[in-house]
């Protein structure tokens, strides 16, 4: 401002300069009038950030100056702009000491806007405060300015006016007259008429102002719907007798009306002086917004009466403001030292004021409202130097914040010293209740509630003090003193204050990241508010303080503590001390900055950057140094690490060791530019040096690698760069150079391309946003990439070449060759057309399916052109003697019209299997916001190598698609797939309803149990986000289900209901060896997102069967129910044993959580094996524990009569069965071995069988055993002459898998019968080995004639094993000779012979050279053996010739019978044969035999 005054001074005052100069001077420019003026006045009107610039400067040394344009401008263009200028002057009036202007006019002024601010530059000095000095008045008889033009930013709104007046000054009387008229827009009209005059004292006012509606001053003051105004203050007369009339009125309408008045008039005491008053009112709410009247109300006064003596002494008894919703009424009384002798003030608000709309709404709040409020100011000195202050609002709501109440309290006392005042002093109280915040940051940071308090001393003209300040709020508060000194002077403002916040958690919401710990702060210094001088010391102590950065956090941890010692003079500032010391931090800076000079100095040092995080780790210490005067100052850095780590494992490998950092960079007009860096270590080495100031860059930069492998990521090689940067004329140039050596980047296909030396060439500039390539280039042994051009909006044009000389070293697998040309192009209508053509031999990717395809010569083309992100597609093509897919049309958001054909004629490239013809055709558009496809094709012979699908796709196939992508998902409108085998349709409008059928001819084609066709018919239709579904479903045999309700689109949510009926049987190819039968209802209900828990219901299988070989035991009338409900089933039900006896089940199985509590009880229920045992068992057991980590089987099974049976087997016992070649078995046949599990897993006859796994594969983790097995008594073991009773009891431990036994049943009685001779068991043992075969040991002994003879039978169950032993020791036929017929060998009969060896037979049940040998041979006959007869039962036949034609034998079965027979060999082929029986039966024949 003051720069402005100067301006229109120089410019009233440069004719006196001018006509100052020497005639001499001016006689030298006379030739050159205008040139000299013109830069005299242009030299001295401009200045920084102005410039004036005048045109036709005339008559500098007459009576009457004038130019034809003056214009000033500052930084963003000209400003304000005169035409037509003219001052005529009087020169003689100077000799007077006087000026007098005649004239001052101008035909034009342009003032569009107000001159940019001219803000000086920050320094470090303080400056003294000056007034401003003005150097003289002036007069002005005529002031005249036909048009005066203001921009929109001047007023809100361009106007153009007309200025006409003039002013004087002179013999203690001035006049003013100034009319101002608007030349545009609405009529607008403004009076100003005002002189006065020293020697009468009389003041003569007129303003008027009148203007039609949307005139200049409402739009000045923004005044509410800018109405009509007419406005006049108007008055006259002295000093001492004045009195104005004040008038305002809108749309013709009286708003305010008032007087102001003074008159010379004494007081009570005669004392003289002036009286005044001010009255004042009307409507003042029609004149403000709405939302404001209701404060105000119809009616607003003020007034206001006084006295001011010529002493000094104030007295004002009246004062009164009142409104709808405020009333302010006081008196103030001073003597005539102005000191106060009486002070009352009474303000009242909202419903205290007697408002009866509330909350009252705040004028020139924004929106603020309050509910009541009252304020009561008292002190009289008459009674005392006491005052008093109370205060109270009342539900005061600022939007942000609502504050329940405000308090305001204080007393103290007035000092008066000989009449006049000495100061003031008191307690102020004050505080908030019930606050509340809109943002919870602030809610928890500041409380419900804030109290304080503090004590002031106040000395007129010196001081303010605030001692024993205090602010207390939730775990915070401050406390300190203030003094305010120089209050006539510069204001100094000095404190020391002490600070605490104990949670720093309440600001964890406000700083949107968890903080903790504790702070503490004390504070002390001073301020200069007009110098801006400080000094200052602070102290900032954090405890445990965390800022959820875990880098940050752990320095910071424990103590962490902050000095500050600062000051600001005319020297500059003056960093004495800044220190950050915590645990794990240790930070220093020190110095002096002002205009001239300075010199910072910082330093940081990390001793263990680990305490930063588990990620990091290494020492780092570093210094930076600030010096130079301002605009030219220098920043230095240096640093030095050890074995850094970042947490980014490229960079951690690389800075490893010692690296050093340098950078130095200079002050420039915008900032710092850096000149040089450099980073170094014994991995890494990067450097650049130059001038890198943007628009005049200039510089190098080199990097050096020696080992990628420090970088991690399987990087390894070595690189090095360097790089060129300049910049002229605002273009950047960049100039790269770089190599690298076997370079690997981790990626396995990229790799083997980057071995040997790898080139690497850019050569680029940039200019406003566009790129230019002038050489880009990639090449070594295997690629040769090369690219230019340019890039940019509007300008883009880019060519690559691409040539793969082999494919091999892109991965395994890969060969073949690449070559390929591209470019980019603007079309300039804002499209960029690509072109890409590539050929391609032999190529391969290690893909079996895609390799088979490009064998030999394939091409790949893509034309077309992009245009505001939509793409159109002249051609895209891949094009082989395979194969050819082409496409083409447009892509692009909502214009989308592509359509696209794949032609294959032999698929057998493809391998595994698959094989046949496919031809297709689609089509994709875009219309209203909705995505149309179509597809249509068909395909023959199609096979793709899988057994079970392969069968549904024989023959020809077609397929014809139509469907629709939008936001809620893909809709499908029709759909067609037909062959042989397979019929799919479906038609419809899927808001409507579509309908789907399907058909499958025979579903034996994938389950050949299962033969017979299955249908799918019913509607989907779509409701909103939801696919509605009524779907029957058929299979073969009674299988019936229905699926009916709702699923989303993408299934993320179901509201499914599952009824219908099966068979159990069709689980058969999943049950392995085993299998079931029966109906089975299914009533079932699938409610929220698809799984077990979601599943709810019934399944019931009602008179069902199960068979089970392994164990040989059969279930009839089987009925249980599995019901469902929150991830659980509840199975209930029984079954009949066929061999008889039941069974029940019961107890849940936790489907989500893994668990089983599964109760059985067994009800006499009859388990055997023909041929080994028969039992009939009660008991209950249960399984529980974890399905998957192996439940517990445990319980009590109570044996009733059990019988093991010792089998007769024959002589062939029990020996495994050989290896057996199938001869002419069929495919069926081979099916039934392979679920008995006597065929491979998987083969051709498993694939028959139908069976989904192998017939047997044992759980990771079976099944755990606790079973106590109860048998007292009955178990009987019978066969071969045994019979033997047993009891005891057994307890079974272990899994499924390795079954741990314990126990055994032990003898009751027994006895073994060997031909008619009965011999008593006296040892019996009964154990189960971990097969779970009884294995028995059974002994009986007798003495005779003096021999001690036991029979042993001991083994597994199924075969045991028959011993002899006796005392003294004999062979063990001669210890059975003994035993059964008292006498040795060498005294038996033929036929105590047959009946030795038949005993044998009996109890082992086989034969062989054991016994049976020695026995043959020791009784010389020819033949011995022990076999069975067509019925089964053991028999004995010995056999001796006779002579050499004639053979003889005698056999004897267990029943007692015997049979004698004889054979005589007439010739070689002629036989007679004949046999007589113990039961009176006889043979006689002749028999004639040949050998083929």
């Amino acid at each position: 401002m003051k720069r402005r005054i100067w301006i229109c001074l120089l410019a009233i005052f440069l004719p006196f300069a001018v006509w100052a100069q020497s005639v001499a001077e001016i006689s030298e420019q006379v030739d050159d009038d205008r040139g000299f003026l013109t830069r005299l006045l242009e030299r001295n009107l401009s200045g920084a950030g102005r410039e004036v610039v005048i045109d036709g400067f005339q008559g500098a040394l007459s009576s009457r100056a004038t130019f034809q344009q003056m214009t000033i401008a500052d930084e963003d263009g000209v400003w304000l702009t005169l035409r037509g200028g003219a001052i005529q002057w009087t020169r003689s009036a100077l000799l007077r000491g006087r000026i007098e202007i005649a004239e001052l006019s101008a035909e034009e002024i342009l003032v569009p806007r107000m001159p940019a601010a001219q803000e000086s530059a920050t320094q470090a000095e303080t400056t003294e405060f000056s007034l401003p000095e003005l150097p003289v008045a002036v007069n002005i008889e005529r002031i005249d300015a036909a048009r005066v033009e203001l921009g929109e930013p001047i007023i809100g709104l361009p106007a153009a006016i007309s200025l006409e007046g003039s002013m004087n000054l002179a013999g203690g009387e001035g006049q003013a007259n100034l009319s101002i008229d608007r030349l545009d827009g609405p009529e607008g009209h403004f009076l100003l008429d005002g002189s006065y005059s020293n020697e009468t004292r009389v003041l003569g006012l007129n303003l008027q102002l009148q203007e039609a509606a949307d005139g200049l001053l409402v739009n000045l003051v923004d005044l509410y719907d800018k109405p009509a105004v007419s406005a006049e203050i108007t008055g006259e007369g002295p000093l001492n007798g004045f009195s104005a009339d004040i008038r305002l009125a809108t749309d013709g309408e009286p708003r305010i009306t008032g007087n102001v008045s003074a008159t010379a008039q004494q007081d009570a005491t005669g004392a003289t002086g002036t009286a005044f008053s001010l009255d004042i009112g009307g409507d003042i709410a029609t004149l403000l917004p709405p939302e404001n009247r209701a404060f105000f109300g119809s009616q607003t006064s003020l007034r206001a009466e006084g006295w001011r003596g010529e002493t000094g002494r104030l007295l004002i008894p009246v004062l009164d403001l009142t409104t709808e919703a405020l009333s302010i009424n006081g008196r103030l009384e001073t003597n005539d030292q102005n000191a106060p002798q009486r002070a009352q003030l009474m303000m009242a608000l909202g419903s205290d004021a007697g408002a009866q709309e509330l909350p009252v709404t705040l004028p020139f709040g924004e929106g603020m409202t309050v509910e009541s409020g009252r304020l009561q100011l008292n002190y009289d000195a008459a009674e005392g130097q006491g005052w008093t202050l109370t205060g109270r609002v009342g539900a005061l709501d600022q939007g942000s914040v609502s504050i329940g109440e405000l308090l305001l309290d204080g007393q103290g006392e007035v000092l008066l010293s000989d009449g006049a005042l000495d100061g003031v002093n008191g307690l102020i109280e004050f505080g908030g209740r019930e606050l509340d915040f809109t943002d919870p940051g602030m809610a928890q940071a500041v409380g419900q509630a804030i109290t304080g308090s503090t004590r002031f001393d106040f000395t007129p003209g010196d001081a303010l003090t605030l001692s024993n300040l205090t602010v207390e709020g939730e775990d915070y508060g401050l406390s300190g003193h203030v003094l305010a000194s120089g209050l006539s002077s510069g204001i100094t403002v000095s404190a020391y204050a002490d600070a605490r916040y104990d949670d720093l958690t309440r600001l964890s919401t406000i700083a949107d990241r968890p903080v903790t710990g504790r702070a503490d702060a004390d504070l002390t210094g001073y301020y200069v508010l007009l110098s801006k001088e400080f000094d200052v010391t602070a102290h900032v102590m954090g405890t445990d303080i965390s800022v959820g950065q875990e880098q940050l956090d752990g320095l910071l941890a424990g103590q962490s503590e902050i000095r500050l010692d600062a000051r600001r003079d005319r020297t500059g500032i003056h960093l004495d001390e800044l220190t950050i010391d915590a645990e794990r931090l240790d930070a220093h800076a020190q110095g002096y900055l002002n205009s001239g000079a300075s010199d910072i100095t910082a330093r940081i040092a990390l001793t263990d950057l680990a305490d930063a995080g588990d990620q990091f780790g290494g020492a780092l210490t570093a210094t930076a140094r600030l010096t130079g005067a301002s605009g030219a100052r220098r920043l230095e850095l240096n640093g030095d690490a050890e074995d850094l780590r970042l947490g980014i494992a490229e960079l951690d490998g690389a800075l490893q060791g010692q690296t050093r950092l340098r950078a130095a960079a200079a002050e420039t007009q915008d900032g710092y530019a850096l000149e040089s860096f450099s980073l170094a270590n014994p991995q890494l080495n990067a450097s650049g040096q130059g001038d890198f100031v943007p628009g005049a860059l200039d510089a190098q930069a080199e990097l050096s690698v020696p080992d990628l492998s420090v970088l991690g990521r399987g990087w390894s090689g070595g690189f090095e760069a360097n790089a060129t940067l300049t910049e002229q004329d605002g273009t950047r140039f960049v100039d790269l150079t770089g190599t690298g050596q076997d370079l690997t980047l981790g990626q396995e296909n990229v790799d083997g391309a980057l071995t040997g030396t790898t080139d690497l060439v850019v050569r680029a500039e940039e200019r406003d946003g566009v790129i230019t390539l002038r050489d880009m280039r990639l090449n070594n042994e295997q690629v040769n990439a090369v690219a230019e051009g340019t890039y940019g909006p509007g300008v883009t044009d880019v060519t690559a070449q691409l040539d793969i000389r082999s494919l091999a070293s892109f991965g395994p697998g890969w060969r073949g060759s690449l070559d390929a040309d591209a470019s980019l192009r603007e079309t300039g209508d804002g499209g960029r057309r690509l072109e890409v053509t590539g050929l391609g031999h032999d190529l391969s990717f290690g893909q079996a399916q895609v390799d088979g395809a490009l064998v030999g010569e394939t091409r790949l083309a893509i034309r077309g052109t992009e245009r505001d992100g939509t793409f159109q597609i002249e051609q895209a093509q891949i094009e082989n003697p395979r194969l050819t897919a082409e496409a083409s049309g447009t892509v692009g958001q909502g214009v989308t019209d592509l359509e696209a054909t794949v032609n294959a004629g032999d698929l057998r490239f493809l391998g595994n299997g698959i094989r046949g013809a496919v031809n297709a055709q689609g089509h994709v558009t875009d219309e209203g916001g909705v995505r149309q496809i179509t597809a249509t094709g068909n395909a023959n012979g199609l096979a793709v190598g899988q057994a079970q699908v392969d069968p549904l796709l024989v023959g020809a196939t077609s397929f014809d698609l139509a469907a629709s992508q939008s936001s809620s998902g893909i809709s499908v409108q029709r759909l067609q797939v037909n062959n042989p085998q397979v019929q799919l349709s479906a038609q419809g409008d899927p808001a409507s309803g579509l309908d789907i059928q399907g058909r499958l001819a025979d579903m034996g084609l994938i389950l050949p149990e299962l033969p017979g066709p299955a249908t799918v018919n019913g509607t989907l239709r779509e409701s909103g986000p939801n696919v509605i579904a009524d779907l029957d479903i058929t299979a073969p045999g009674p299988t019936r289900i229905s699926v009916n309700g709702s699923a989303a689109r993408d299934f993320s949510t179901t509201d499914l209901a599952i009824n219908g009926n099966t068979e159990a049987r069709l689980a058969n190819p999943f049950l392995r060896t085993r299998s079931i039968e029966g109906p089975v209802a299914l009533d079932l209900r699938l409610n929220g997102a698809p799984s077990l828990s979601a599943l709810s219901g019934q399944v019931r299988w009602q008179n069902g069967g199960v068979a089970e070989p392994g164990l040989g035991i059969r279930l009839e009338q089987v009925d249980v129910t599995a019901g469902l409900q929150g991830g659980r089933i509840q199975l209930d039900g029984g079954a009949n044993v066929s061999a008889g006896g039941r069974l029940t089940i019961s107890g849940p199985v936790d489907l989500t959580g893994g668990t089983m509590d599964i109760g059985v009880v067994l009800d006499r229920v009859v388990a055997r094996d023909p041929d080994l045992y028969e039992t009939e068992i009660s008991g209950q057991v249960s399984l529980s524990g974890p399905i998957i980590g192996g439940p517990l089987l445990s319980g009590r099974v109570d044996l009733g009569e059990t019988e093991f049976r010792i089998p007769s087997t024959g002589l062939g016992g029990s020996a495994p069965i050989p290896d057996i070649n199938h001869v002419g078995d069929t495919r069926p046949v081979r099916a039934t071995r392979a679920k008995a599990g006597l065929e491979p897993y998987p083969s051709q006859a498993s694939s028959d069988a139908g069976m989904a796994a192998p017939p047997s594969t044992p759980p990771a983790n079976p099944p755990r055993l606790d079973l106590q097995i109860n048998a007292p008594n009955r178990i009987f073991i019978r066969g071969r002459g045994v019979d033997a009773e047993m009891g005891g009891a057994l307890q079974v431990q272990g899994t499924t898998r390795n079954v741990i036994p314990i126990g055994h049943l032990e003898l009751i009685r027994g006895r073994v019968d060997l031909l008619g001779k009965r011999f008593d068991l006296t040892e019996g043992l009964v154990e189960l080995q971990g097969s779970m075969i009884p294995v028995v040991r059974l002994v009986a002994e007798t003495d005779q004639d003096g021999i001690t003879t036991r029979i042993i039978i001991d083994g597994e169950i199924r075969d045991p094993e028959v011993t002899f032993e006796s005392s003294p020791e004999l062979p063990q036929e001669e210890v059975l000779s003994q035993l059964l017929f008292g006498r040795g060998l060498d005294n038996i009969s033929p036929l105590q012979a047959a009946q030795l060896a038949n005993a044998i037979a009996v109890l082992a049940g086989r034969g062989g050279e054991g016994i049976v040998g020695n026995l043959r041979n020791r009784v010389g006959l020819d033949d011995l053996d022990v076999g069975t007869d067509d019925e089964g039962n053991v028999q004995v036949r010995a056999g001796k010739y006779l002579s050499e034609n004639v053979y003889t034998d005698v056999a004897v079965g267990d029943d007692g019978k015997s049979t004698i027979n004889l054979n005589l060999d007439v010739t070689d082929s002629l036989r007679a044969r004949g046999s007589v029986g113990s039961d009176g039966d006889s043979t006689l024949g002749l028999y004639f035999e040949r050998d083929y």
